[in-house]
């Protein structure tokens, strides 16, 4: 996925907002054997402490899974996304795509008329709900 980014993206009242800095995956400090190790020791190590959760204790309650998927976050915050909250109804998007097989344009363009996946790209649409009951 060298050749891959990652954007960010929400979606309010039907109209779409780059959220994040489209970004190089290649650019992140932790790729590739970094990225691995640093997972491994988290997983291995990490506790229930402030916002962090006891990721060994989460494997033992599903069961030791044979395959994990490990996002590995959102990019740097646009302006935009530095002075917006989300809320009920927004549709958060973070999309993994080469931009040598799709434009941005493309990328939003698809985010707002389809819930559909695009081949070699990996889109994650979280649609923000707001339960009373629980705050």
């Amino acid at each position: 996925i060298d050749d891959y980014v990652l954007g960010c993206y929400l979606i309010r009242d039907g109209s779409i907002h780059t959220y994040g800095v489209t970004s190089n995956v290649k650019d992140y400090s932790y790729f590739h054997n970094t990225l691995l190790d640093w997972l491994i020791s988290k997983f291995n190590t990490q506790q229930d402490q402030g916002p962090l959760e006891n990721l060994s204790q989460h494997l033992v309650d599903v069961a030791y899974p044979q395959h994990l998927c490990i996002s590995i976050g959102a990019t740097r915050y646009t302006a935009y996304g530095e002075q917006t909250f989300l809320q009920p109804n927004d549709t958060a998007c973070v999309v993994l795509y080469n931009p040598q097989e799709y434009s941005h344009i493309q990328i939003e363009e698809h985010l707002l008329s389809s819930d559909s996946q695009l081949p070699n790209a990996s889109i994650l649409k979280q649609n923000v709900i707001f339960n009373p009951e629980q705050s």
